[in-house]
């Protein structure tokens, strides 16, 4: 029982790995002929854009703030 288990997995672990000579015929600058697929890259790539976009926001908008505040602090204690 145990060596048929056995026997099967390294058939399936030979039907299954990679070997160099079958990612040749991968061409990854055809669009996939299922759309799912096609949307889902489409989503994954807005999402990045849009948490990107946020990222930058917030960044801007903590510098403008370190701004503001440094000029209110200056014009309340002027140097002298």
């Amino acid at each position: 029982m145990f060596l048929n288990c056995l026997l099967r997995l390294k058939k399936l672990y030979r039907s299954v790995s990679f070997r160099k000579e079958n990612i040749n015929f991968m061409n990854f600058s055809e669009i996939p002929e299922n759309p799912l697929i096609f949307l889902s890259w489409i989503t994954a790539l807005g999402l990045f854009l849009s948490l990107t976009e946020a990222t930058l926001k917030i960044r801007l908008e903590k510098i403008s703030s370190i701004r503001k505040r440094q000029e209110l602090i200056n014009s309340l204690y002027p140097k002298i």
